[in-house]
Parts: structure tokens; sequence; C-alpha cells
């Protein structure tokens, strides 16, 4: 007889929580561009009234994503998935900015082979670092202890962690077992 695990496991709750934690700092600081460009006036550019609420709203499905997560439900697992793969390439266009944001915008006398350098150095830890979180992370949703741990949570959830439905589900009225009755 094995010891039944309550909450989730613990790759999956570090999953959660980095989603949720890279959520809520993706929702303040759109918060804080679109109140900063509405009340302040302060310019971030001509599309932060555009992109803010956008990202909030990204954020706010990152955040409820990981909590959901948390308590183990199947959608929660295909989302963070689903933003895992679209955040790899979103890393490689914000490393690409990097680079123009250190190098590109100085003027041309300032340009010089050690500010290249450190740009290109920025740009590359920032794709081998969330790359590689990304990467982890869906190297784990895809794998098989999440789909088992999503599959056992039982029968709050209809679907298991496959999409079809689980069969050691009894179903009320739906028993394998003949009647009792006489023989």
């Amino acid at each position: 007889m094995g010891i039944r695990q309550v909450g989730p496991p613990a790759g999956m709750s570090r999953v959660a929580w980095f989603w949720m934690t890279l959520g809520l700092i993706i929702c303040w600081l759109a918060a804080e561009t679109l109140l900063g460009s509405l009340v302040v006036g302060k310019a971030h550019g001509p599309h932060a009234r555009l992109c803010a609420p956008f990202a909030i709203v990204l954020g706010g499905l990152m955040v409820c994503s990981g909590w959901c997560l948390l308590k183990l439900r199947p959608w929660a697992r295909l989302m963070l998935e689903i933003l895992s793969w679209l955040a790899m390439p979103a890393t490689l266009v914000y490393a690409g900015y990097l680079i123009w944001h250190v190098y590109g915008r100085r003027p041309v006398v300032e340009r010089t082979g050690t500010l290249l350098a450190l740009a290109i150095g920025q740009g590359v830890l920032c794709l081998l670092l969330f790359g590689t979180v990304f990467v982890c992370i869906l190297v784990y949703l895809r794998g098989s202890s999440a789909r088992q741990a999503l599959a056992r949570h039982g029968p709050g959830d209809a679907l298991s962690a496959g999409g079809v439905e689980n069969p050691s589900q009894e179903r009320p009225g739906d028993s394998s077992r003949p009647p009792k009755g006489p023989s």
C-alpha cells in the first residue's frame, strides 16, 4: 500500500508557479505602461495603448492556467503547452530586439566591436536562458508523468489528460457488473 499524493507533482507545481509569476510580471508591466500612457501622458510609443490590454489579458491567461494546473485541470496543461510553444519564437524576437536596442540604436560613431559583442552576448544569453526553460517545460508537460498525474486526478473532470473519457471512471447506471437477481 503506497502513500497517495494529495497535490500536484513537484514538477507540475514548478511549471505552474513559473507561469503564474511570469503572468503577474506581464500584467504588472502592461498595467504600468497603460496607466502611464493614459493618466500621466508618458509616451511609451504609439502602440502602448493597443498592446497593453492584450498583454494584460495574456498575463491573466497565464496566471489562470497556472492556477488551474495546480488544481490538476487537464485543459491547463494544454493551454500552458500552447503558451510555451508561442513563447519560443517570442524569445527569439526579444533576443533580436535586445541586440538592436543595445547596438542598432546607437549612432554609427559610437558602435564598437565591444558594444557589438555585448549586444550579441545579451541576445544569446536571453535565448539560452528562456529557450532552455520553455523547452524543459514542454518536455515535462508532454511527458507521461504530467499526463498520468492529470489522469489520476479523479472524477472531478470528465476528460482525462489525453482528451478521452477516463474508462476507470464509473458513470451512474452504467455498471459492467450484471444486475443481482434470481438465478
